[in-house]
């Protein structure tokens, strides 16, 4: 009864207009010489296909992935949403393809959300669990260091990462 009622009051909405501006936000003119995380992400997606499970760590390259990739099936994006879990997605990773070994696997990933917990690329060494990780390094933990740009008028701390040699892990 009570949900009955609920649902008579509930109108329609109508996002047109919201649609409309986030595809335009979409819409950029990136030169396919750029070396842009856009351009990145279309290459991969050219490459491993519709069927690649793509996990996300937390940070620039989540929202890159989010607004970039061309998904064409539910249940093919895992990310950790807005928790702020840095680290999440290697282990995450190992899970889709352990749990789903006909798709490939995509990890979208940073190196400060990488730097957490690379130690499980032991694992994926030891049980050969062939996932593919795509490692954006731009030398800093990106999404801070963009909320201290814009809120914080530029005064950085502890945001920097261009210490880390990632080919030495291989």
């Amino acid at each position: 009864f009570t949900l009955r009622k609920l649902k008579e009051n509930i109108k329609e909405n109508n996002h047109k207009s919201w649609i409309e501006t986030i595809e335009k936000w979409k819409i950029q003119n990136i030169s396919w010489e750029n070396f842009h995380p856009k351009n990145i992400l279309e290459a991969f997606n050219n490459k491993l296909g519709e069927n690649t499970i793509v996990v996300t760590d937390v940070g620039q390259h989540q929202m890159w992935t989010a607004q970039n990739w061309k998904f064409k099936y539910p249940h093919s994006f895992i990310t950790s949403g807005g928790l702020g879990t840095m680290g999440f997605g290697l282990g995450a990773a190992i899970g889709a393809k352990i749990g789903n070994n006909k798709n490939k696997v995509l990890l979208v990933t940073g190196d400060g959300s990488f730097r957490m917990n690379s130690n499980e690329l032991f694992t994926v060494s030891k049980y050969n669990i062939p996932i593919t990780i795509l490692l954006i390094n731009n030398t800093a933990l990106g999404m801070v260091r963009q909320w201290q740009e814009l809120f914080f008028g530029g005064r950085y701390s502890e945001t920097d990462n261009n210490f880390v040699d990632y080919v030495k892990l291989v």
